[in-house]
């Protein structure tokens, strides 16, 4: 960080420790600093969340992968991505589904990625050989020349029995058969989709919901968590919204969990329910195996510390269409890029939803049932 700062630090300040700069909520304390960092660094330090009374001691964690576990799998598609600019939608996934020896899928593989072995690609690897092609000496060998612009090749499918026409009707005849066939066979029919009914389901009495939501900015990498804590009536007890930094989506759900749970806790609830659409994030509050060198570690241990206070307490994947008022609030949170804000009572804006979810109303994981705007006022308000 030091090379990002001009000028001379004030008596002593390059002494200052990373704990020193983090209170006892784990937020920034920025003010201490003589200078000022860039916003963009600061917002990506705001995602960092550092637990000064943890016991294990600081390591290096690998960042691109969801466990925190270096793979060579995983690097390998790291150096594929920056090397090669394929299209977003380049897909060679059904090369290896084709009904054929598997060594005529690699060999059609390696095609598509231009990984055969030409004189051209050869020549480009270092090898001290001459590029063209061995057989007409007139260009340099590349798939292309290959299998359709070298004279040779062109010589051989001329003196074929091969006809462009006669193979393309004899495929669209064999595409009509199989067509027909599968339309009269119940294996060859895919088995109708049913839309899932999803809704918000209430707490049992004497117990608090939580749903939390996460909101990453693809274009900005800007971050919000926000939740909301509710009886088992569905009447709101508290809400929340607060802007983290820059980072992913991961992080995101994960602060939510955190801030959601520091929350109930300070207003006293003692059995609660935590609802999140991330199943990542539960699988990695659940899993006591998770390493911990993973770069989360330190806030997913906070997490189920904070869990572990309440009497009674439970941490469950919801869909997404079962969330949409923590995702209002995160999404809230995400682009005003307000500190955390703690929210007594609902939101204008959040009145149809929390009324959808007091009535049971249900949404299709399929179709959805869009957003309604109430028109009158209901009895229901008083929820709020």
């Amino acid at each position: 960080m030091r090379s990002l700062i001009s000028g001379p630090l004030s008596r002593n300040e390059n002494e200052v420790t990373l704990e020193e700069l983090v209170n006892q909520n784990g937020d920034w304390k920025w003010e201490i600093l003589s200078f000022t960092l860039p916003i963009d660094i600061r917002h990506r330090f705001q995602a960092i969340h550092v637990d000064t009374s943890s016991p294990i001691a600081d390591n290096t964690s690998w960042i691109g992968n969801v466990n925190g576990s270096f793979t060579t799998k995983f690097a390998y598609s790291v150096l594929c991505s920056s090397k090669f600019l394929w299209p977003e939608d380049s897909n060679w996934s059904w090369v290896w589904k084709l009904g054929c020896h598997p060594r005529y899928k690699l060999f059609i593989w390696l095609v598509l990625m231009n990984g055969l072995p030409t004189r051209g690609n050869l020549a480009r690897r270092g090898m001290n050989i001459p590029s063209n092609c061995p057989i007409c000496n007139l260009n340099v060998e590349e798939n292309s020349h290959l299998f359709r612009d070298c004279v040779v090749t062109q010589q051989i499918f001329e003196n074929s029995n091969f006809s462009a026409a006669s193979i393309v009707f004899l495929a669209k005849g064999k595409a009509g058969k199989f067509a027909f066939l599968a339309s009269k066979s119940d294996r060859g029919q895919n088995p109708p989709t049913q839309g899932i009914q999803v809704k918000w389901n209430p707490p049992p009495p004497n117990w608090a919901k939580l749903n939390t939501d996460g909101s990453c900015l693809t274009s900005t990498s800007d971050i919000g968590a926000g939740g909301i804590l509710r009886d088992h009536l569905g009447k709101w007890v508290r809400g929340f919204s607060i802007f983290k930094g820059h980072g992913n989506s991961v992080m995101a759900e994960l602060w939510a969990i955190y801030h959601g749970l520091r929350l109930a806790s300070q207003i006293h609830i003692y059995s609660i329910i935590v609802d999140t659409d991330s199943l990542v994030v539960v699988n990695m509050l659940k899993d006591q195996k998770l390493d911990s060198n993973h770069h989360l570690f330190p806030l997913i241990r906070n997490c189920r510390s904070i869990l572990s206070r309440f009497e009674r307490s439970k941490i469950q994947h919801v869909h997404r269409e079962g969330n949409y008022c923590a995702d209002c609030l995160a999404k809230k949170a995400s682009t005003t890029k307000y500190n955390l804000v703690s929210i007594q009572h609902a939101l204008p804006e959040m009145y149809p939803l929390i009324l959808a979810d007091c009535l049971g109303i249900e949404s299709s994981r399929k179709t959805g049932i869009g957003l309604f705007v109430l028109n009158s006022v209901c009895p229901l308000l008083d929820l709020f």
